[in-house]
């Protein structure tokens, strides 16, 4: 799956990317591996990594690529697993559960890493998906986050107008794409940041574009304003 996506060396390493193997083995060498570093089992159990049922341990990241979730310091909060075998027929992604400490509407994955080149650049680039914010960070465009498969709210956004005065939006442009869009517009007005929108070509998400080595510089200079992205999508209605 990673291959397939392009995904470099150095993007697994920098972004921590991982795998849970599936097996009752994979499960007692994490709890032994915890107790190593003065984690107890039942440690695992709270934070929901592992879950329990009438007779064993289990975890719902089991065979699934993992994507260590941080806060804008780098401290390590969640996880989100993605099935990538076809037969998988579990939900696509599975995020941590939410706690005091993960909480999907206030977190951003790799602002950390984003958070210098986002400050140079006074400016934000704004993905759905892991992958998105991966693919748009390796072909250079690393002031870039991504929201953890949750719409966008006024914490997400608070967040990036303390690094940003310019966010531009970068979501597919199907129906739901466009509605989050719209609101997204909203709650820059309420951050007092400029929202800018960038239209990927249909059937496109910013991962498979650039994995084609398309050009993207010529996409953010074509980026619109609301008014005229609103005018436009209204009018294709």
């Amino acid at each position: 799956y990673v291959k397939n996506r392009n995904i470099s060396k150095e993007s697994i390493e920098q972004f921590q990317i991982g795998y849970f193997p599936g097996s009752l083995h994979s499960i007692q060498q994490l709890c032994k591996y915890a107790q190593k570093h003065n984690f107890l089992t039942q440690d695992l159990l709270d934070s929901n990594i592992l879950l329990r049922s009438k007779t064993i341990l289990y975890s719902p990241f089991e065979n699934r690529i993992i994507f260590p979730i941080k806060d804008h310091l780098g401290n390590h909060c969640g996880f989100g697993g993605r099935v990538f075998r076809k037969d998988d027929t579990r939900a696509k992604y599975y995020n941590s559960r939410e706690n005091e400490f993960f909480t999907k509407g206030s977190l951003l994955f790799g602002l950390d890493l984003a958070k210098k080149e986002i400050q140079q650049k006074e400016s934000v680039f704004l993905v759905e998906g892991y992958t998105d914010c991966i693919a748009m960070a390796q072909h250079g465009l690393k002031n870039t986050v991504a929201t953890l498969g949750t719409a966008s709210s006024i914490k997400h956004l608070q967040q990036l107008a303390r690094f940003a005065s310019t966010v531009y939006t970068v979501y597919d442009q199907d129906k739901a794409g466009i509605a989050a869009t719209l609101r997204l517009a909203q709650l820059c007005w309420q951050a007092d940041l400029d929202l800018r929108v960038i239209t990927l070509p249909k059937k496109e998400d910013p991962a498979s574009f650039l994995q084609n080595d398309n050009d993207f510089t010529p996409l953010i200079e074509k980026s619109e304003d609301i008014f005229s992205y609103y005018i436009k999508t209204m009018g294709a209605d």
